[in-house]
């Protein structure tokens, strides 16, 4: 029996270069909601030319970002944060499914999610640079933060909004570095 309550799984697949799509190589496999062993639907499986793609893609629209204000990547920030926010319950719901968690548990790691895009909204209107002094007196040294590339992530698939590449992610895109 399939069920697919969302419509997830028509018409989507990687979203690679502003365009959904399937593998490269036509690879994919079925989603299953492990409390009723429904499946759910089917995803395609990325291949190594599928992340080269991305990768590639993610290294263009770089360029875009470097040049993006602070103040309007926080604007950013903010959206998908009340983005999240709005449709909670339809990914907690989805979540839900997908990795068999109580229903609570998943909107609470939704909100956690957004939480995460609010906080480094903020952070990256605080970014600040660091003038030092150099060997020469009358030379100064200063100290900017800016994007620096792209990077491939990955994530558990029963705890993916609120793991460490989600983090991580986003304090890339605020352009500052918080621990290892």
């Amino acid at each position: 029996m399939k069920r697919d309550d969302f419509g997830l799984y028509r018409g989507w697949g990687l979203f690679i270069a502003g365009a959904w799509r399937p593998a490269e190589d036509g690879g994919a496999r079925e989603v299953i909601d492990p409390a009723t062993e429904e499946i759910l639907g089917r995803i395609p499986v990325a291949t190594q030319a599928d992340l080269d793609a991305a990768l590639a893609s993610a290294q263009q629209g770089l360029e875009t970002w470097r040049r993006t204000s602070p103040w309007d990547r926080a604007a950013v920030l903010r959206r998908a944060a009340d983005l999240i926010r709005a449709r909670e319950q339809e990914i907690g719901r989805l979540m839900s499914q997908e990795t068999g968690k109580p229903l609570a548990q998943a909107c609470g790691e939704t909100r956690d999610a957004a939480d995460q895009f609010e906080w480094y909204a903020g952070e990256t209107q605080r970014i600040h640079g660091q003038t030092i002094e150099a060997r020469v007196p009358e030379v100064r040294m200063q100290i900017r933060w800016e994007p620096v590339g792209v990077a491939a992530a990955f994530s558990a698939w029963n705890f993916r909004t609120g793991d460490r590449q989600c983090r991580d992610a986003v304090r890339r895109c605020a352009r500052k570095r918080h621990g290892p």
